[in-house]
């Protein structure tokens, strides 16, 4: 009976049934982010606080809006009015990019003056993989604002 557990044998049934049990299950595994729910509401109670502000901000910014941020930045002084001009043109640029929707704000200047900030509302999918559409536009943005910086940081 002792040889059955340490026999030749037994130890590759064993790696066997381990890559049949990972081959099945690897790609279920894949699933798990559409049957989850992360948001706070999920497990707090219905009549906590945190929940009712989670409910109340939804009315403002729709769960389907991924805000990307774009940032200029100029290292070595302020912002130029050409710098200025350039992200002005790049937000207008950006509005015509898929998915994006809703009013592109900016550019902001920071307080400091050496940055500009470019908010882009891009909508994502809510069902399916979403987030996974979200990377070609985020690339798409980045092409757009590192064309011609004549120094200015993106």
């Amino acid at each position: 009976m002792a040889r059955l557990p340490a026999g030749r044998w037994s130890k590759w049934v064993v790696v066997v049934v381990w890559v049949v049990v990972f081959g099945v299950a690897g790609p279920l595994a894949g699933k798990l982010n559409s049957a989850q729910q992360n948001d706070s509401s999920a497990w707090l109670p219905h009549n906590a606080e945190s929940t009712q502000v989670v409910e109340l901000a939804k009315r403002f910014a729709p769960a389907d809006i991924f805000p990307a941020l774009v940032v200029y930045e100029r290292p070595d002084g302020p912002v130029t009015p050409a710098d200025q001009a350039k992200a002005a043109a790049d937000a207008r640029r950006f509005a015509g990019v898929k998915d994006v929707t809703g009013k592109v704000i900016g550019p902001v200047p920071a307080t400091d003056g050496r940055a500009l900030q470019v908010v882009v509302p891009i909508r994502v999918a809510e069902e399916g993989n979403g987030w996974e559409e979200l990377t070609p536009r985020v690339e798409e943005l980045r092409s757009i604002a590192r064309a011609d910086t004549g120094g200015l940081g993106v």
